[in-house]
């Protein structure tokens, strides 16, 4: 079994800069004040595409994590502001 130590994701246009820690458990997450943003677990047949607890970034709202029920990650979610994917797309830089 792997146990990781750390999580880190990159998202940042300079490749050498932008990788930045994430925090592996709900708990840890409350305290580096990322804010919750869904109360229930939701399974995938009720209101939410995402089952499981959701926290937004405290400083960007474009990354919230998912927690399972026992509050270790499950996943990751980015939001893209639509006015900017369509601007990128009319530059055709993808």
């Amino acid at each position: 079994m792997t146990i990781f130590c750390q999580m880190s994701v990159h998202y940042i246009l300079n490749a050498l800069e932008g990788f930045f820690q994430m925090p592996r458990t709900s708990n840890d997450a409350r305290i580096l004040n990322w804010t919750q943003i869904n109360t229930e677990c939701l399974s995938s047949g009720d209101h939410s595409s995402f089952a499981g607890f959701r926290y937004e970034h405290p400083a960007d709202d474009g990354v919230v994590l998912i927690f399972d029920v026992n509050g270790i990650i499950a996943g990751i979610q980015a939001r893209v502001i639509r006015n900017f994917v369509m601007l990128i797309s009319n530059l055709n830089l993808v």
